[in-house]
């Protein structure tokens, strides 16, 4: 049961990221348009790359949850976690 509650916990932080990305419009001809160095990614990079690092973070987020919620530390670290996810 613990760990479904933790499967859960996971998926909705990851919802709560991913849900803005369905929101809002994407403008993928402006990344193609401006003036680039050499080294920049391709623009799909960028599809591969964000959704993993959210996916990332929401399991971070769900272990400090689950492992130190009861000790101040832990709550500290929750809430800065959640302000990152935020201003992400």
């Amino acid at each position: 049961m613990e760990k479904f509650k933790k499967v859960l916990f996971f998926l909705g932080v990851l919802a709560i990221f991913l849900i803005p990305g369905f929101i809002f419009a994407r403008n993928t001809d402006f990344y193609k348009e401006i003036s680039k160095p050499v080294f920049a990614p391709p623009g799909i990079v960028f599809s591969i790359v964000w959704p993993a690092l959210y996916s990332i973070q929401a399991y971070y987020i769900t272990h400090v949850f689950f492992k130190y919620k009861d000790t101040n530390e832990g709550k500290r670290l929750l809430i800065l976690l959640v302000m990152n996810g935020i201003l992400n």
